[in-house]
């Protein structure tokens, strides 16, 4: 270009691509093709490019062609330029442009990826900057943060831009509350923006956070324009519409897309109401089970077995061996604790020592009618004063006597036959009336001392 107006390009583009008797001139075409390349014109320069029979498989214009769609933006594995990425010049920024990312393993030269982008003419940062950014990202996240500050520094770049590469760079870190301030600025920016809409979608997800209804509307809205980027769209339209409590529509989009699924039932677990997700969530016993990482069938469980459909929880959880994870194992046993089924529970957490299994054992004992050994699982934890109160509910009177409060000790003393050792009639009156009243005193002041159920 050596910094000559675009007008002047053009008109030298155009100007002598034939010779006499109308003979197309190689030279003329050649460098017309690459001066529409220089101002970013990839379907112009492509479309020169095809005035040369044979221009596919043309040494010097195959790759001119491939530049042409990789400026437009496309990706084209079979590029001459992609299995180039670890090449110490431009090539290697055309390599990974070529690709939808650096693949596991490549030898990416990012140097030479950033040098050459840093050599780029302004306009052409301004277009590439964000894509190649984004294909860096994930594999080579020092190289990706290098390519968005040469895009920061260049002159007129899109509003927005710079904080949604800040926000899908906060995304891959895994860190979605700072990714979400980032792409809330990046759709005040650009609140049409597809990409921007994409990345506060999945903001909202990982971090948890309520998603405005408003959102899913603008989504929905650019359903039909989303062109190559209509699988990240579908994605969040899916999402958005769970999240803010449309979970059929979601599931109805997502239909037996198993790489959504998963993620759309992560949040019917965290956002949707209990209509919603008790909906979707209670299976009869004889439907299978989605398949989701233990994670969310685990909070799926969870939210069953608190709204009280133990069955279906159970579901959920599959078959938990002794081995299993600690909170899959406490849940289940919670679940067949409900269902009466003590045994089992005992069974599911005999190994476990800490105050909560030792609770929930203490609860098993108890609907087997076994107080002293509930007692001895909750003293064994260190839950004294828990395990005297079960005692009181097994009539432990000796216990109570020894171990409990004054109250208790004193009315334990009750179910002792008093020893009046009085003579006659009136002295064994007299101490009845005095075992009675020490009787109700013992009686009032426990009753005083226990709340009431």
């Amino acid at each position: 270009g050596e910094g000559r107006e675009p007008r002047d390009l053009l008109a030298e583009a155009r100007g002598g691509l034939f010779e006499e008797f109308d003979v197309l001139s190689a030279k003329a075409l050649v460098n017309a093709v690459q001066l529409h390349l220089y101002l970013g014109f990839g379907a112009e320069a492509a479309q020169y490019a095809m005035l040369m029979e044979g221009a596919a498989s043309d040494p010097v214009m195959s790759p001119l062609l491939s530049l042409a769609r990789l400026i437009d933006g496309e990706t084209v594995p079979a590029s001459p330029f992609a299995p180039m990425t670890g090449c110490d010049g431009a090539a290697a920024l055309w390599a990974v442009l070529a690709q939808s990312g650096p693949e596991a393993g490549a030898d990416v030269n990012t140097d030479a990826v950033v040098r050459s982008f840093h050599a780029l003419p302004p306009h052409l940062r301004r277009h590439l900057g964000p894509r190649l950014a984004g294909l860096l990202l994930e594999r080579y996240p020092e190289a990706a943060r290098m390519i968005r500050d040469a895009y920061e520094r260049t002159p007129e770049i899109a509003p927005g831009t710079v904080s949604l590469l800040d926000a899908k760079a906060e995304l891959q870190a895994a860190r979605p509350q700072a990714a979400l301030g980032h792409a809330e600025s990046a759709v005040l920016a650009d609140g049409s923006g597809l990409d921007a809409l994409v990345a506060l979608v999945e903001a909202h997800f990982q971090s948890g956070k309520p998603l405005s209804p408003e959102v899913t509307g603008s989504l929905m809205a650019l359903r039909d324009i989303s062109g190559e980027d209509r699988s990240r769209h579908e994605r969040a339209v899916m999402l958005a519409l769970a999240m803010s409590g449309e979970v059929e529509e979601a599931f109805g989009m997502a239909g037996t897309d198993s790489t959504v699924l998963p993620d759309l039932w992560q949040a019917v677990v965290e956002r949707a109401d209990d209509d919603a997700f008790l909906a979707r969530a209670v299976l009869s016993a004889d439907t299978s089970v989605p398949a989701v990482p233990d994670t969310v069938s685990l909070a799926i469980a969870r939210r069953l077995s608190d709204s009280g459909f133990h069955d279906s929880a159970l579901l959920w959880l599959g078959d938990v061996g002794d081995n299993a994870p600690i909170e899959r194992l406490m849940v289940t046993a919670r679940s067949q604790l409900a269902l009466g089924n003590a045994r089992a529970t005992l069974q599911l957490i005999s190994g476990l020592t800490d105050a909560e299994a030792a609770a929930l054992k203490a609860e098993a004992f108890l609907q087997l009618g076994a107080f002293g050994a509930a007692r001895q699982a909750l003293v064994g934890a260190g839950l004294a004063e828990e395990g005297t109160r079960t005692a009181s509910w097994g009539g432990d009177w000796e216990v109570l006597k020894a171990e409990g409060p004054s109250v208790w000790a004193e009315a334990s003393a009750l179910v002792e036959p008093a020893q009046t050792g009085a003579a006659g009639p009136l002295a064994e009156g007299r101490a009845a009336l005095e075992d009675s009243a020490a009787a109700r005193s013992a009686i009032e002041a426990l009753l005083a001392e226990v709340p009431v159920p």
